[in-house]
Formats: C-alpha cells, structure tokens, sequence
C-alpha cells in the first residue's frame, strides 16, 4: 500500500518540477524576446536622440560660437595675459600705453617706443585671424604735440619697422589693428626690416610653436649724443631684442645695428642677457615675478644649440 502511495507522489513532484521547468524556459524567453524588442527600440530611439542632439549642437556652434571666436578668444587671451608690462619696464619712460596685446614705453623725445614687450603663448599664434588691410594709424591716446603722423616717415629713406609684430599678435582684429599704431613704430633701415629683423621675428613665432609662452622684450638703442631725427622722430642706432622661454628658463638677446642684416648672419648678433643691459643700460626682465625670473646663468649663457634647434 504504501509503496503505491510512493510512487504516486514522486510521479506528481517530477511532473510538477517538468511544469515549473517549462513555465520557466516559456518566461524566460518570453522576457528574452522582450528585452530584444526593447534593445531594438532603445537603440532607435538613442540614435535619434543623437542625431537630434548632433544637430542642436551644430547649429549653436555655427550660429553663436564660430561667428564670434575671435571676441571669446580676445577675453580668454587678454584676461590670462593683459600685463604685458611686466616683462617689459626696462627703463623710463614718458608714458606706458597698455594693449591687448603688448606694452609700450614711449619717448615724447624720439617719438617713439623706448621699449616694446608681450608675452605670446600658441594660443596667441594660432588663431589663424584673417589680417584685414589695416594702415598705420596715429596713437590718440598720446598728447597731439607729441604724436607721429604717417607723413612724417615719407621720404625719410627708412622703413616702418614693427617693436610688436603684426604676424605675431594677431589673435584679434583689435589687436592686430594695435601693431599698426605708430607708437609701436622705429625707422628702420629697409634691408634690416626686410630681411634679418624679418628673420629674428619668424624664429620667434617659431619658439613659440615649439615651446609655448615667450616673453620678448624689444626696442631701439639711442646714440643720445649724435641721434639724427627726421620730421621729429628718431634714427635709432641699433635694436634690442629679448626672448625669455618660459618652460625651459633659457634666454636670447639680440643686438642688431640699424644697417643692411641678411637673415643668414643674425646669429652673429647673438648676446646674452647681462650683455644686452651692459650695452643699453636697460633693465630686462626684472619685473617678471620673482619665481618667473629668469636664473643667473640663464642670463649670462646662451645655448645656440637650443635655439637653433629646428
């Protein structure tokens, strides 16, 4: 009797677990085909959305963001580097003007820069600003006794040489518009504008590409007994030029007469630091903070192989 009983309860049990087994596979593949038609229409669904998403983002970019690059990048460059100055004040001067781009000490004397410094980084370099034909404009912001004028460099057998390079502070229109001021003007002698001062420019753009943020400190050297002047305005003897590299601390100066330089021989002209203020009784790069500073040997030592290292 119980035997029967037996078997009868185990044939129940194993058909039951069969049930509960197959209910299981039959919901299973139930929830399976249904997470698949979820799957199918959540990935329609995220691709719309990125499409959707895609196109809002497109046209903010070329609506509000690409036409007005220029003024975004004006306010990020300006505000990390607007104290040009600091790398400059290498000397008195009558009046210090404050671009977006650069700093300048002018001479109501020679009307012209004593000094001219900016502190450039890649940034600064490669915005790629379209340069729009710009003349060279009178500096208002001078008192009008003391301005130089465009027709006052007719003639004069000089050419208009750039302390702040237009190729270089061009990350605005603003301020590639402030290189062409003509206090950030000196007579230059053609040859040397053309070529060897073209040259010293271009290698600067260059470190700048390489190495990122530059300081440069550049301006006239005066005979303060024997300046000859046209309409005015001083005949420099020669020019300065100083490049503080601020990721490897080394520095360059240049001391270039105001004569015919082909690009080829301005590394004959190649100075250390103490060298330059001994030759221009200039101060340089004494207001950058004390941490920024560039080091003593730094300033007596120039390393050729780095700087002509392409």
């Amino acid at each position: 009797m119980w035997p029967l009983w037996e078997n009868k309860l185990e044939n129940k049990s194993s058909k039951l677990h069969e049930r509960v087994i197959r209910n299981y596979h039959i919901a299973s593949q139930k929830t399976s085909a249904a997470f698949r038609t979820w799957g199918k229409e959540f990935r329609i669904a995220e691709f719309l959305g990125g499409v959707t998403v895609g196109i809002c983002l497109s046209t903010l970019f070329t609506q509000f963001i690409w036409p007005y690059r220029h003024i975004t990048h004006v306010w990020i460059y300006s505000s990390r580097f607007r104290k040009h100055w600091k790398a400059g004040m290498s000397c008195r001067s009558d009046v210090v003007l404050q671009r977006d781009g650069y700093a300048v000490g002018y001479s109501y004397l020679y009307r012209s820069p004593l000094w001219v410094s900016y502190i450039a980084c890649r940034s600064s370099i490669g915005v790629n600003l379209p340069i729009e034909g710009v003349n060279f404009m009178v500096d208002t912001e001078l008192p009008k006794c003391y301005q130089a004028s465009p027709t006052d460099y007719l003639l004069s057998g000089y050419d208009r040489g750039h302390m702040a390079p237009c190729g270089t502070i061009n990350f605005s229109h603003r301020s590639n518009d402030q290189t062409m001021l003509l206090s950030n003007i000196c007579l230059q002698h053609p040859e040397l504008n053309r070529n060897g001062w073209k040259s010293i420019e271009g290698n600067i753009r260059k470190w700048i590409t390489l190495r990122g943020k530059h300081a440069v400190v550049v301006g006239p050297v005066w005979d303060a007994e024997r300046t000859k002047k046209v309409n005015s305005i001083g005949i420099p003897k020669a020019f300065f030029l100083a490049v503080y590299s601020y990721s490897t601390g080394e520095t360059i100066g240049f001391h270039v007469p105001n004569k015919p330089v082909a690009a080829k021989d301005i590394w004959n002209y190649v100075v250390n630091i103490d060298e330059l203020e001994r030759i221009t009784k200039l101060k340089i790069f004494r207001k950058l903070p004390f941490f920024r500073r560039p080091l003593k040997h730094r300033r007596r030592k120039v390393s050729m192989e780095f700087w002509r290292k392409e």
